[in-house]
């Protein structure tokens, strides 16, 4: 099975077709979630969010090591 196509072609070059975004949650948990181009949330890390922030980082990274985590609301 072949990797995911993370990007895509514009007038700019390559640009990624998704993004990660780091943010803390109103209970002040670490919580990340996978976003689309088109401003579509597209995966989370389930509701279960994170004590730590290096917590939340870290299982972003291991699931999607491709993908830029950029700060989020409240991050």
């Amino acid at each position: 099975m072949s990797d995911p196509d993370w990007t895509s072609f514009g007038s700019g070059g390559f640009t990624p077709r998704f993004h990660g975004e780091l943010y803390r949650r109103k209970d002040r948990r670490w919580a990340w979630r996978v976003v689309a181009a088109n401003g579509k949330i597209v995966a989370t890390d389930g509701g279960q969010g994170y004590e730590r922030r290096i917590d939340a980082v870290g299982i972003f990274e291991a699931l999607y090591p491709d993908l830029e985590l950029r700060r989020g609301p409240n991050s």
